[in-house]
């Protein structure tokens, strides 16, 4: 009771490196270990340090390899009680926390103050390396590893390495066949939503995207990118007065035009 009522206070509690307010010193006290990097919670297993003792504890639970509570709807287990709440909202459509700024709402509350950072325009970790910014601090991390080379995210079926943690999580789908997003239209189903997203847009033959070299429209911007560079990568059509290149038939007619060129088709 006393620790709830704390958030019935002003938080007169600042950071003087960020700015942020918290309602107990102690708070303030935890936050400022993420600018210093201190994490004195380590743990025995793995090595992984974290800032709270909390966290600690919550990430032991992993190494036991018990995910004890499953989602009644799919049947997926997490390790934690919170974590197998806060998934349920997927099912339920409820997202409980909302931005001032846009209105676009969240299930969780750390996900809303991660969305702020986009409004507020605040990066305050910055590469030593590049000098590059960032909102987040797992970011840099993660960028980071671009001038490592570290690949830290290992499958353990495959042994395929990758840099980011979602990257090895989508891998994994390969070898689970798991496939959880569904196209209400065909029944289609996929293991990654971006996939989904893109083969609605079929369905709704849309073709938002034009090439700016010949004017052909793509339903997404992959498939655009790829197309373009076989504009880029390969000029088929030669002035035959001159022998300059060209990507498309249209820039070549209007370069003939200077002084009546033979076209050549294919070179």
């Amino acid at each position: 009771m006393q620790k709830h009522s704390y958030k019935h206070k002003p938080k007169t509690c600042s950071c003087d490196i960020c700015g942020q307010s918290f309602y107990h010193p102690n708070l303030l006290k935890t936050h400022r270990l993420v600018h210093t990097d201190g994490k004195p919670y380590l743990c025995e297993i793995c090595g992984r340090r974290f800032l709270q003792a909390s966290n600690l504890r919550l990430h032991s639970v992993k190494h036991k390899g018990e995910k004890s509570h499953e989602c009644k709807m799919c049947k997926k287990r997490f390790f934690h009680a919170d974590t197998l709440k806060t998934h349920c909202m997927i099912h339920s459509g409820i997202r409980p926390h909302v931005c001032e700024v846009c209105n676009r709402r969240f299930t969780q509350a750390g996900n809303l103050k991660t969305h702020m950072l986009v409004h507020t325009k605040e990066k305050p970790f910055q590469c030593t390396e590049c000098g590059k910014g960032f909102a987040l601090r797992h970011a840099l991390k993660s960028h980071q590893t671009l001038h490592t080379g570290e690949k830290p995210y290992k499958c353990d079926v495959c042994s395929k390495e990758f840099r980011h943690r979602q990257a090895l999580i989508n891998h994994q789908k390969l070898h689970t066949g798991d496939k959880p997003y569904e196209c209400d239209i065909c029944l289609k189903r996929f293991s990654l939503r971006g996939n989904l997203q893109k083969h609605i847009v079929m369905h709704m033959s849309e073709k938002p995207y034009n090439c700016t070299f010949c004017s052909k429209r793509y339903s997404d911007t992959q498939s655009l990118k790829e197309h373009v560079a076989s504009h880029v990568n390969n000029k088929h059509y030669k002035c035959g007065e001159c022998n300059k290149q060209f990507p498309n038939l249209e820039a070549l007619e209007e370069h003939s035009s200077d002084h009546k060129g033979e076209i050549v088709v294919g070179f």
